[in-house]
């Protein structure tokens, strides 16, 4: 498929066209923003129909030899390929999800905190041994959970209640801190 038979028109500035697991809430915010003005242009109808096999009648041939497909039936055979599409991304960003609150929690747990806190995987990234994470299954290394396939996803969530974050060298400004109220201490509503 060429850029020119299938493109996308109305995306906000400086963001291209990617699966959607691929953007922070930032972008995808921006995005759901600019739904009324996003177009999908399609130059040639016939492939969203691609791969599907449909019943072709003797009534349905033109002149030609060329076989002619109802309409319906293609947008039936689209639809069910959308459909099932839909639930698999639907699993997966599930899975994703799961992961990443799993990871927040076991943070949080290692930051003393009673509540998941967002993990910081850049400067993690950045300053190896900084927190050390055990109890991931073999071969699967820490990273951002969109970055994983559904699989992956579901062997870590397998191991969940092994999975043990250690921070050995706290980072700078990444610990909320609890708001003062009334004289009294309660966690910042996140």
């Amino acid at each position: 498929m060429y850029p020119e038979e299938l493109f996308v028109v109305g995306l906000p500035e400086g963001i291209s066209l990617r699966r959607p697991n691929c953007f922070g809430i930032a972008k995808l915010r921006k995005i759901l923003e600019a739904s009324n003005s996003i177009q999908f242009v399609i130059k040639r109808p016939e492939l969203l129909t691609e791969g599907v096999k449909e019943p072709i009648t003797d009534s349905q041939e033109r002149d030609s030899g060329d076989p002619l497909v109802d309409e319906s039936l293609k947008r039936q055979g689209f639809q069910e390929n959308y459909d099932a599409r839909l639930s698999r991304i639907d699993i997966a960003n599930t899975l994703r999800e799961q992961v990443q609150d799993l990871f927040n929690k076991k943070y949080g747990e290692a930051l003393g905190i009673k509540y998941p806190v967002q993990v910081p995987y850049k400067r993690i990234k950045s300053n190896p041994g900084s927190v050390i994470i055990e109890g991931l299954p073999p071969g699967i290394p820490f990273r951002k959970p969109c970055t994983f396939g559904s699989q992956n996803l579901e062997r870590i969530l397998a191991v969940a209640d092994k999975i043990k974050f250690t921070v050995t060298r706290p980072f700078q400004g990444l610990i909320p801190k609890p708001e003062i109220r009334n004289g009294n201490s309660e966690a910042q509503d996140m």
